[in-house]
């Protein structure tokens, strides 16, 4: 039985993003339905919207940062700070190594506000918008930004995937993450020498566009 509500709400949660729904719609319906599996299963309504509230309580932080995340990326976009970074870093471009700063600048968002999401919303479309209009490869340019927001967020401290297995394990989040910097040395010290490479390997146009024209 669990099984197929879990199927369920699957189903329900893809069609909605398939859909182009929100997906609030989906999670109160799959709350709903396991808060009736809960009734079936012997517990009362009091003992199930207690549970609710305590595995609210869990996550509340996450939650908190979740909403301030949302608004970041609202007044970005609603005050055209988007527009204003291209404008700007248009002139600051670099080919040969465009593909590298790419990705040390995602990883570097990222890691500051701990959100993949974003990061690949704000400066992720900054960047590619950049490489658009300069001739550069945008597969590259998109692999950089993947890469890059994944990095920062799994190792920030702001991660709510991060604050969420500190929460769930109870364990130091500090701790968690001097570990995963270990561990991700290596793989960011390869990843760099392979971007460095590309850029350098010709992947762009060595010519700038006039993105100042595109801003009246």
């Amino acid at each position: 039985m669990e099984a197929i509500i879990i199927v369920i709400f699957s189903f329900i949660l893809l069609s909605c993003i398939l859909a182009g729904y929100s997906i609030l719609w989906a999670l109160l319906f799959g709350y709903l339905m396991f808060f009736g599996y809960a009734l079936r299963q012997g517990h009362t309504p009091v003992q199930v919207l207690t549970m609710s509230g305590r595995g609210i309580r869990t996550i509340k932080n996450i939650l908190f940062i979740f909403i301030l995340i949302g608004m970041i990326t609202a007044v970005w976009r609603a005050c055209g700070t988007i527009p204003f970074i291209i404008y700007h870093m248009s002139g600051l471009l670099i080919p040969s190594v465009f593909i590298l700063i790419v990705f040390l600048l995602c990883c570097f968002v990222s890691l500051l506000t701990g959100t993949s999401f974003g990061t690949a919303a704000t400066i992720g479309i900054i960047c590619m918008s950049i490489a658009k209009a300069n001739g550069i490869d945008p597969t590259f340019t998109g692999g950089a930004i993947l890469s890059g927001i994944y990095f920062g967020d799994r190792c920030s401290p702001m991660s709510t995937s991060a604050l969420l297995i500190s929460e769930l394990t109870q364990t130091d989040i500090y701790c968690n993450i001097k570990n995963m910097f270990k561990s991700a040395l290596l793989p960011f010290s390869v990843t760099c020498l392979l971007y460095a490479l590309l850029g350098f390997s010709g992947t762009g146009n060595t010519g700038t566009a006039d993105l100042y024209a595109l801003f009246p």
